[in-house]
């Protein structure tokens, strides 16, 4: 069954991060077959679309600041 999942930023932290958002799925009226995902993100501030792949190549490999890494290697350490 092919559905249709979105979602919508309510609020942002300071640095841009979504951390309240609206999920909304729906049934798809295209029901043809399909073998495999296919997803992507509507930017709606622009109205374009973004392949997930396309955004995944884009996130830098630590996207932790610096500050939250030193927090969470205290937790580990059993400091904080």
């Amino acid at each position: 069954m092919r559905i249709i999942e979105q979602h919508q930023i309510l609020e942002q932290d300071k640095r841009g991060n979504p951390w309240l958002s609206l999920s909304v799925w729906d049934l798809s009226p295209d029901q043809t077959s399909f073998q495999g995902v296919r997803s992507h993100l509507l930017d709606c501030r622009t109205g374009k679309y973004h392949s997930l792949q396309e955004l995944a190549e884009e996130i830098s490999t630590n996207p932790l600041s610096s500050r939250e890494v030193e927090v969470l290697n205290l937790i580990k350490e059993g400091v904080a």
